[in-house]
């Protein structure tokens, strides 16, 4: 026995020294066996020491592990924190260790590195079933043991025990104490190795212990006899107990540089690559040192034996020397191990490792280790065959390597169920060990804390206050969380798949995963949540709530497009495994655009993204539980939570909401390699973020420092984000200030007013060259003394009316009352005082509502604005064509019109011309209704700013009207005094308007009392003394003069009295002749036919039904854009946030205002707005069309129609159309900044976030902000628009035809005044008068 230890020692030395001396065989006592073998011992771990001496002058080249292995000394805090938390698991008392073992290599699993037995030692009671792995020697191992002539080749090894281990201290620093200090068990401390290693940068140290542990030897002996030999194939088992691994070094000697540029490739291909690559990187791999001890060395049990002659045979010459170690020599057997063993596996090290070449002399294609592509272009200009050659190919990459021993110890060891739970072994592996079956988040895991959330700072998740001062809005609010939990997170049920290719897509591979049992499902829990809005006078929120989510059968699949360039996987280097831009660099990069919008061209497809993201769960509860609640719609909330209809509709609700998630991930192409249309905001089809996922790809290589592009002073392509920012902003901004939509607009009007122009001109020159070609040729000297006769007569009514008359503020108490010309101007002052006061008070206040669990907190006067400062306000913000309008119409208008109108209050006729003053009040009063706008336009404000964020009424767990925002517009004094001072200004203008006609009236009257009473004493004189009628008559001017305005005839009958006409004739106009002026016909007549009759009739009833239609339908909608739009949507079941609005809708809104505010003053405030919107747009109009259709059809006498006529006026003025559509223009077209200008100042800190919200596909462009909205014209308008048209041909037909029937009532007049006058000439005067009178005739 004493000679088989020293021969063993030898021939497992040989290797490392040739020198070793065998022991003398000797037959002392067992003390000096042991002497002899310690010796030996030392004799060989000096040797150890003593080698690679200059070692020490290289150790700059090689991986420091003392460094690598201490989170306190190393540079690379990645990987060191890596492989500590590694460490952190598998050291210990060994359960780690075993339980991955357990699950790798237990019978029950497939072993990916050997084969797997199950076994017990003989010797062993009660032996579980025991991990094995197994390592075959291709070559043999010989062992020449001197004795017998016996010689054996060791053929494979398999190891035993190895889920048996107690207490782990691995991957450890050689300098680092090993504290394996166990509390409950002081013999199992491990004492550290007194040992000084050489280069201790290149050693790892590690101990353990084992209960159990046995080695299966397979061998072929071969026993040489003078007779032959024997070869036997002999298997023999070693078993131990109770194993204490005192100390397990390593020495590693890696280039740095080689082991960082170790490429992919050799782990993938690891039977073709791997021992090439790792030749180039390991300048020495060595086990220096077994220091073991055996608690138990049992005896050695022949497992099986087999001689090539057939000899039964139960022992061999190498059984027996072993056996005779074993039980002869116990001491002995740590020395085999820290020799015999050790020598083997290091031999096997160098042969398989480190020398491997010597075995491929005679080979001439050895292969060369993987290298990182310098270049590879592809893309989807390549064709198909060269493209499929370049990617990987799921359907084959996981068939072979690496990539099938992964996906097959995923399938077996993750996804497969466990037999003793019943659930996919990931449970057991991956999530208890590393996560936990729960998993608590809070802001000190220690605390046990248990005081009141909000009365204390400490330990929460969460802990934030502060104070919210926006506009009028003043508030302190907090949110507080204790904890929260998320648990049962070991419910991983089927069906789970785990990187499963698809048949028909090779480079997308499909991944589900499933969680929650229904005993046991997933929750998470919230606990303590505590929120709170205070303020001082407008009310409260204050709530703490726990809240708990259960979740059945939540499932989750998703497939992946990955294009992965084969080459570059291959050749990527391991120095780069945490780099996430070179993991990016192996992906076949898409072309982005040439523009810098960075948006894939059009031909490219996704080279990585999500081809399918399906999320449900089968049941979810929500319980929510008030601890302190000051609201009592939480406690409806918890009680209504405890019902199954409320539980289901959580579900439902739940299921809904990953529904919309998962489809904004996924392309809304079912093919995602079709070719999709480009457009330069967003990449149709693409899912969420699919833009920047391109933009990385492209920036990966500059990026990845083995990448040929690598640039170390790249940063990411701000060029490329900024201009896409940018863009993202314009594009809101041209939404918002849009000069397009004036342009389009303004196009549009000036086209029509263009072609109106032109056809005014054309009527104008036509009629012109008519009247000239009438005077030339076609008119008779009586027309002429006609003609003549009405210039003079009104050419004296002005000069006799200017001399006779005085000034509105001067004129007799009879014509104008004391209290009206002296009140009248206090009037106008006090209108521009009610201007001054609407344009510098607040016009309007925007005020927020905020309605949470019945609780309300009111926020007033969030923003003010009055129309001064609003205006300069809006200039400031760019909106300057809103501003101009605003200034024109609401700010320079109202008080021109008020100072014109006090100037010709007070002007004398001989300053302002009768006829003049009446012209520019009916101007004046006319234009009027236009400072109307701003009101207007504030009405269709209050309207489009009227937001509403309600709760869903469609969910079933929430209280009816749980939550709501209301925002809107208060108007206030300035509206109302800007409305009062308009409609003063109008009605004072029809005062005024009054006043200046009665004055004339009057004056007319007296003229014409005058000139009949002179016309009656002439025809005296004449009929006595025969004076010059005609010069008498012309040097009397008034006796020519006729009361127009009130339609006076004064004529003499064939009798020759003078008699005014009858005023109480009744004509009605429908049927009257109407005569042609420049026809020398004096007897024909234009009469209207019956068919025009019945058309008035029609265009009456459809010009009414017009109008209440245009105010019935939508004129305007308004469409809400932002986050408060988003959260609009939510409320409706996500349907768009427009809101359409008409006159009724405008009016019941202004009314419903009214209640909501409750206050007096709003009451009567927007009860008379109320009643002026509707009655001019929609009262008014028909009431003028009514009176228009009566003009037309009923007999009136004179005085009738003339207050007919007057009415109309009225009424034409008090008719806002016009004004409403132009308002609607104005809005539609300018809110959108003004929304804008007003809100989103506040959201400025939120512009970076948007934009990556427009960059990840999130959010629209034009919802990148807080709040805006726009509005756009309706079909109602363009109904509201034909009415005005139709409203305005029916007033002008009707108005023309008034005035052309008194013009020939007139003109008849005026011919029997001349037919008496020629009558009167032809007794006193000569023949010359007639070619005076002829010469004065004028071109008229």
């Amino acid at each position: 026995m004493a000679d088989v230890v020293p021969n063993l020692l030898s021939r497992s030395s040989i290797r490392r020294d040739n020198d070793s001396n065998a022991v003398d065989d000797d037959d002392d006592g067992e003390e000096q066996q042991g002497q002899e073998v310690e010796a030996q011992l030392l004799r060989v771990l000096q040797i150890t020491e003593n080698e690679n001496e200059d070692e020490n002058k290289e150790e700059d080249l090689y991986v420091n592990f003392l460094e690598l292995l201490d989170p306190e000394n190393s540079d690379n805090s990645t990987i060191t924190s890596i492989i500590d938390q590694l460490k952190e698991y598998i050291n210990g008392d060994g359960s780690a260790i075993n339980n991955l073992i357990n699950q790798f290599l237990l019978p029950t699993a497939n072993s990916i590195s050997g084969n797997v037995n199950s076994s017990s030692s003989a010797n062993s009671s009660n032996s579980s079933s025991s991990a094995s792995i197994s390592f075959n020697i291709p070559n043999g191992y010989l062992l020449d043991l001197g004795i017998g002539g016996s010689t054996v080749n060791l053929t494979s090894v398999t190891v035993g025990g190895l889920n048996t281990f107690t207490l782990v201290n691995l991957l450890q620093p050689v300098t680092v104490s090993i504290d394996n200090n166990n509390d409950n068990d002081t013999t199992t401390t491990l004492p550290i190795s007194t040992y000084e290693y050489e280069s201790p940068n290149t050693i790892i140290q590690n101990n353990f212990k084992m209960k159990e542990l046995y080695l299966d030897l397979n061998l072929i002996e071969t026993i040489t006899t003078t007779t032959g030999s024997t070869e036997s194939v002999v298997s023999m088992r070693l078993p131990f107990q109770n194993i204490t691994m005192k100390a397990l070094p390593l020495r590693l000697a890696l280039f740095i540089e080689a082991t960082k540029q170790l490429p992919m490739g050799a782990l993938l291909d690891y039977e073709n690559y791997l021992m090439i690559c790792l030749q180039q990187i390991i300048h020495e791999f060595e086990l220096i040192e077994m220091n073991i001890e055996f608690g138990l060395v049992e005896y050695p049990i022949m497992l099986s034996i087999k001689s090539n002659n057939n000899t039964n045979r139960t022992s061999t010459p190498f059984f027996d020397a072993i056996t005779s170690l074993f039980i002869g020599l116990p001491i002995a057997v740590p020395i085999f191990f820290n020799t015999t063993i050790r020598n083997i596996i290091n031999d096997l090290i160098y042969d398989n490792i480190l020398d491997i070449d010597s075995d491929n002399d005679d080979n001439s294609n050895t292969a060369t280790c993987p290298s990182y592509p310098t270049i590879v272009e592809v893309n989807d200009s390549y064709d198909d065959e060269s493209t499929d050659n370049l990617l990987i190919d799921y359907r084959t990459f996981f068939n072979e390597g690496l990539p099938f021993m992964i996906k097959d110890l995923i399938d077996s060891q993750l996804i497969a169920n466990d037999i003793s739970t019943g659930l996919p072994k990931i449970n057991n592996v991956v999530i208890e060990p590393f996560i936990g079956e729960n998993m608590t988040l809070n802001g000190n895991s220690k605390s046990n804390d248990n005081s009141n959330s909000h009365s204390s700072n400490d330990n929460y998740l969460l802990n934030t206050n502060g104070t919210i001062q926006l506009g009028g809005l003043d508030a302190d609010y907090t949110l507080k969380i204790k904890s929260i939990e998320i648990q049962n997170i070991n419910t991983m049920i089927q069906p789970i798949k785990i990187l499963e290719s698809i048949e028909e897509e090779p480079y997308q591979f499909n991944n589900t995963i499933t969680m929650g049992l229904s005993e046991r499902p997933m929750s998470i829990v919230i606990n303590q949540l505590y929120f709170a809005i205070l303020t001082d006078e407008d009310g409260s929120i204050e709530n703490e709530i726990d809240i708990r989510m259960d979740m059945e059968a939540m499932n989750v699949i998703l497939t992946m497009i990955m294009k992965i360039v084969e080459s570059k996987l291959y050749g990527f280097h391991m120095e780069n495994i945490m780099n996430i831009h070179c993991w990016l660099d192996i992906i076949q990069t898409p072309t982005l655009d040439d523009d810098q919008y960075g948006i894939r061209t059009e031909n490219e497809n996704i080279t990585l993204g999500l081809s399918n993201l399906v999320a449900s769960i089968k049941k979810m509860n929500l319980n929510i539980t008030c601890t302190t609640c000051s609201s009592p719609g939480m406690v409806e909330l918890s009680e209504l939570l405890d019902t199954n209809d409320a539980q289901d509709s959580v579900t439902k609700t739940m299921n809904a909401i990953l529904s919309y998630i998962t489809s904004l991930f996924v392309p809304s192409d079912d093919n995602n390699n079709k070719k999709k249309n480009n457009d330069k905001k967003k990449k149709n089809g693409d899912g969420l973020g699919q833009i920047q996922i391109d933009r990385w790809l492209n920036e990966a290589a500059y990026q990845c420092p083995h990448s040929s592009k690598y640039n170390p002073n790249y940063s990411s392509n701000q060029m490329l984000q900024n201009q896409y920012q940018s863009q993202t902003s314009s594009s809101i901004s041209n939404y918002s200030y849009s000069v397009d939509y004036l342009i389009l607009w303004g196009s549009v009007l000036l086209v029509l007013n263009g072609l109106l122009l032109i056809v005014m001109v054309t009527i104008w020159f036509i009629s012109r060259q008519r009247h000239k070609h009438f005077l030339e040729k076609k008119i008779s000297n009586d027309k002429k003394n006609i003609l003549q006769y009405i210039q003079q007569k009104d050419d004296i009514l002005e000069t006799t009316l200017n001399d006779t008359t005085k000034s509105l503020f001067c004129s007799d108490n009879e014509q104008v009352p004391f209290y009206i010309r002296y009140g009248m101007p206090i009037i106008i002052l006090g209108n521009i005082a009610l201007f001054l006061s609407g344009h510098l008070n607040l016009g309007a206040t925007v005020d927020i509502q905020i309605t949470f669990a019945d609780e309300t907190i009111t926020f007033n006067n969030f923003y003010n604005f009055s129309i001064a400062k609003s205006t300069i306000d809006i200039w400031k913000a760019g909106g300057k064509e809103l501003a101009i309008l605003i200034l024109i119409f609401s700010g320079i208008w109202p008080y021109t019109k008020q100072l014109i109108t006090l100037v010709v209050w007070f002007l004398p006729p001989s300053m302002l011309s009768i006829s003049k003053r009446g012209t520019i009040l009916l101007w004046v009063d006319w234009l009027t209704k236009w400072s109307m706008i701003d009101i207007f336009v504030i009405v269709i404000c209050i309207a489009a700013f009227r937001v509403s964020i309600s709760s869903p009424d469609n969910l079933g767990f929430l209280p009816d009207n749980f939550y709501a925002i209301d925002l809107l517009v208060v108007p206030m004094w300035g509206l109302y005094s800007n409305m009062i001072a308009q409609i003063i200004s109008q009605v004072s203008s029809h005062y005024i308007i009054y006043y200046h006609r009665q004055i004339v009236n009057e004056a007319t009257a007296e003229a014409e009392d005058a000139a009949a009473l002179e016309d009656k004493e002439k025809d005296n004189d004449r009929d006595g003394d025969g004076v010059n009628d005609d010069k008498l008559e012309r040097s009397n001017p008034t006796s020519l003069f006729l009361d127009e305005s009130k339609a006076v005839l004064e004529v003499k009958d064939e009798d020759g009295i003078v008699s005014r006409n009858n005023n109480n004739k009744y004509y009605v106009l429908r049927t009257h002749a109407f005569r042609r002026p420049h026809r020398d016909n004096v007897n024909e007549t234009l009469v209207v036919r019956n068919w025009v009759n019945y058309a008035m009739l029609f265009l009456g009833v459809i010009l009414s039904a017009t109008v209440i239609t245009g105010c019935i339908l939508p004129s305007f909608s308004i469409e809400t854009f932002g986050i408060i739009g988003i959260a609009v949507e939510s409320g409706q079941q996500f349907e768009q946030a427009i809101t359409n609005h008409s006159v009724i809708s405008i009016v019941q809104m202004l009314f419903e205002e009214a209640n909501f505010l409750n206050n007096i003053g709003d009451y009567i405030g927007i009860t008379v707005l109320n009643c002026l919107f509707l009655c001019t747009v929609l009262i008014i109009p028909i009431l003028q069309s009514i009176c228009l259709i009566l003009q037309w059809f009923l007999p009136l006498t004179t005085t009738q129609r003339t207050r007919m006529c007057v009415l109309n006026e009225i009424l034409q003025d008090w008719q806002y159309i016009e004004v409403y559509i132009l308002a609607l223009f104005v809005a539609s077209w300018q809110l959108g900044p003004v929304s804008q200008w007003l809100f989103n100042g506040y959201c400025d800190p939120l512009e970076g976030f948007f934009s990556q919200m427009v960059d990840y596909g999130i959010l629209n462009p034009e919802d990148a902000q807080c709040f805006s909205v726009q509005g756009s014209i309706e079909p109602g308008s363009f109904t509201l628009v034909a009415s005005a048209i139709l409203l305005a041909l029916l007033n002008s037909f009707v108005t023309k035809a008034t005035r052309q029937y008194n013009y020939f009532e007139k003109r008849q007049r005026l011919q029997k005044e001349i037919e008496h006058s020629n009558e009167v000439v032809e007794k006193s005067t000569t023949s010359s008068s007639h070619q005076d009178f002829d010469e004065s005739v004028v071109d008229v």
